[in-house]
């Protein structure tokens, strides 16, 4: 006779074996390996043709094109060396303030690709540590504020966002999501604690 385990309970086994775990293994090792774990699957294998990586390849190089013939001047609104020096204005219309970090890579001599790569490690990480931070200061303890930060960056959605369709600007914009739920989460309990309401609102 086989016995049907409940979702419920295999949920609560999981949280409970990853709370074992948690104890015995310090959070930056458990950090540590998940990176290394990324950075294996990124840097051994190929690119992923994404649907928006030709464009934020170009982006990326044009942007470091644009610094090396400027001196490093900032903000760049216009690529101008970009279609035979007619220019284009895709600064204008879409969020670059982390693309500046591999374009600065490709000036000094990184590949374009590997640059990219590193960025999505550090939007990678910066969704995991900014989720970690809000659920933390919500009151909750490091091991439930953990486990939502490794739920969230393994999310399907995220993973979809940011490994197939390479929306780089909609992975960018993970990272400040979680600042907007616990603003929400505030001004649900009427928790004024360090402004973070405004924080929130400003980062949606």
């Amino acid at each position: 006779m086989k016995v049907k385990i409940k979702p419920r309970k295999k949920l609560k086994e999981a949280v409970d074996m990853l709370r074992r775990y948690y104890k015995k293994q310090s959070a930056l090792k458990l950090v540590v390996y998940g990176v290394m774990f990324l950075c294996c699957v990124l840097f051994m294998m190929v690119l992923p043709l994404g649907q928006d990586l030709h464009f934020h390849l170009y982006r990326v190089g044009a942007m470091a094109e644009e610094l090396e013939r400027t001196s490093f001047v900032v903000p760049i609104r216009i690529l101008s060396a970009s279609y035979n020096n007619y220019g284009y204005g895709a600064p204008l219309f879409y969020g670059d303030l982390l693309l500046y970090i591999p374009a600065v890579l490709v000036t000094l001599g990184m590949d374009a690709v590997t640059a990219y790569k590193l960025l999505m490690v550090g939007i990678f990480l910066l969704a995991f540590a900014a989720m970690y931070w809000q659920i933390y200061i919500s009151g909750s303890s490091r091991e439930f504020a953990f486990l939502a930060a490794v739920l969230y960056v393994f999310s399907p959605y995220f993973l979809l966002v940011l490994c197939v369709r390479m929306a780089i600007g909609e992975a960018c914009a993970c990272i400040f999501l979680p600042f907007v739920f616990c603003a929400f989460y505030d001004m649900l309990n009427d928790n004024r604690r360090g402004g973070y309401i405004g924080r929130g609102l400003h980062s949606a």
